[in-house]
């Protein structure tokens, strides 16, 4: 996999947009010549994404190196690291590529990560960060979490409004809800190892959230 592709062929000129549109009016009963000359997309391309005899429905891909994860399970790979972030368990470098090979592996995708090592490599990050511009990686100052968090009305606030929205979106029972010892939970957070940030302003490209 290389990190700068350079396209060099005039094939899927047409677009997804394009392509998705002639898939729907396909699916409405427009005959598929027809659609084909009205989107300029090669009869026999429009018949395999109609037929789901490529791997991706509806997704220009040229030649043999497709994404590694479809397009919304990565979107929910970058929600999961701004969710982390927030709660001021930023994930590192590591624990994302890992999170991406396990991903892969319980989807059953083809892809091309070590299964040795049991983590996507650095090309793919590269690309990760490439298509979601906001996130960034920084290693970040050390930082105390019992100052983090301490107990004033806006941090308290803060971690009410944040467990308040993980019980309503995972609808836990009040049997999975614990009070956890904190013993061998380090709390000094974002020493030596890179992590991944949330960018807070397009502006400022370098200022990074530090929670």
């Amino acid at each position: 996999m290389v990190r700068t592709y350079v396209k060099n062929t005039e094939r899927g000129q047409y677009g997804n947009k394009n392509l998705e549109d002639a898939l729907k009016a396909v699916n409405d009963g427009t005959p598929l010549i027809r659609t084909s000359k009205e989107y300029g997309i090669p009869a026999r391309t429009l018949r395999r994404h109609r037929d789901n005899k490529v791997q991706q429905p509806g997704k220009v891909a040229l030649g043999r190196h497709l994404p590694a994860l479809p397009s919304h399970v990565e979107k929910e790979l970058h929600d999961h690291i701004q969710t982390m972030e927030q709660s001021m368990y930023g994930l590192t470098v590591n624990d994302v590529k890992r999170l991406a090979f396990e991903i892969a592996e319980s989807y059953n995708l083809k892809h091309p990560f070590n299964k040795t090592g049991g983590k996507a490599g650095r090309d793919w990050l590269h690309g990760f960060f490439s298509r979601y511009p906001d996130l960034s990686i920084r290693s970040p100052q050390a930082t105390n979490l019992s100052r983090a968090v301490a107990f004033n009305r806006p941090q308290v606030q803060t971690f009410f409004a944040l467990y308040k929205e993980v019980l309503q979106k995972r609808q836990f029972l009040p049997s999975q809800i614990w009070n956890m010892d904190e013993t061998g939970i380090t709390s000094r957070i974002g020493f030596k190892e890179e992590r991944v940030h949330e960018i807070q302003s397009t502006e400022e490209q370098l200022s990074i959230k530090h929670r």
